[in-house]
């Protein structure tokens, strides 16, 4: 939802609403209650425009990314990016060639000195 707001901003509930019970067959309460949810996380913005509100990103489609799945390892994987490591090892061939580089481009870093400031 966040990424179909991020490419069509400002936009207001019943705009989303409307493309996600196409798409997806969701209610507007639903896709409502969503919204609310990405406001008070702060991932949305709101103001008024016109008799409606209408939406806009409060940060980038990739800190979204980047905070859930923080949230997901810390909350679901006790912490541990381990059992991410395994599915993804596990299940390679789900991956296409270029995640594959680029996962090993990322594996690669980690060999890398730590940055000042951070143990190894």
């Amino acid at each position: 939802m966040l990424q179909y707001i991020n490419e069509t901003h400002p936009i207001s509930v019943g705009d989303v609403a409307q493309h996600f019970s196409r798409t997806r067959g969701l209610a507007r309460t639903t896709v409502q209650t969503m919204m609310q949810r990405l406001v008070s996380k702060g991932f949305l913005k709101r103001k008024r425009g016109g008799p409606v509100y209408v939406y806009t990103p409060s940060v980038s489609t990739s800190q979204v990314i980047t905070t859930m799945i923080a949230e997901f390892v810390k909350g679901v994987l006790g912490g541990s990016v381990s059992p991410i490591l395994a599915y993804l090892s596990q299940n390679y061939n789900d991956l296409s060639d270029a995640e594959i580089a680029e996962l090993r481009a990322l594996v690669a870093k980690l060999d890398e000195p730590a940055p000042a400031g951070r143990e190894s």
